[in-house]
């Protein structure tokens, strides 16, 4: 062989060229890098969470039965939904605390729809999980509805469900975004 020896170690060939989207520019991020937490939660979408699926209830519903079924499946509201499902308010732990206590509200003849937030802002399954947490943050929200392009409820994204999401990215690490 009369190559000389730089020749030989030069493996590719101009026809062996390595296409420009398998090598990432120095200004692009590595997707084999592992993910720091600020980017979990810009990036991560509601979808991936494990949300709980959320109660839903008709706009006739007493007041009564409304705070029963909260403190029976032990969660912090309800959605109230028309009768093709779609989304019409939510009625939170925070409205049994500003429209009912020390008021005199007949819990069993007053309906939901009376004093639910109608329109509640909802977010779908493709918003990233930094949206929910910059909403809740903004708006004092412990709850958002997660709906479907229908507006119907397929999700609850509540601040307990991102506080143990955040909580698991950062057990993770070492606090500097080193994995453990």
């Amino acid at each position: 062989d009369d190559q000389k020896p730089e020749e030989r170690r030069n493996v590719l060939s101009e026809e062996d060229h390595v296409p420009d989207a398998i090598i990432p520019s120095i200004d692009e991020e590595d997707p084999m890098e592992p993910k720091t937490e600020l980017q979990h939660l810009i990036n991560d979408l509601v979808g991936s969470l494990d949300l709980p699926k959320p109660q839903c209830i008709s706009p006739d519903t007493s007041l009564e039965a409304a705070i029963d079924i909260m403190a029976e499946t032990n969660v912090g509201c309800v959605l109230i939904v028309d009768g093709d499902n779609k989304l019409l308010g939510i009625f939170a732990q925070g409205d049994v605390f500003s429209k009912i206590a020390a008021q005199d509200v007949d819990l069993k003849n007053t309906t939901v729809e009376s004093l639910m937030t109608p329109d509640p802002t909802t977010l779908r399954r493709s918003a990233p999980i930094g949206h929910v947490l910059h909403l809740m943050a903004l708006h004092g929200f412990r709850h958002i509805p997660i709906v479907d392009r229908n507006n119907r409820p397929v999700g609850l994204a509540s601040f307990k469900q991102i506080l143990k999401f955040t909580g698991g990215l950062f057990a993770s690490t070492d606090g500097n975004g080193a994995a453990n």
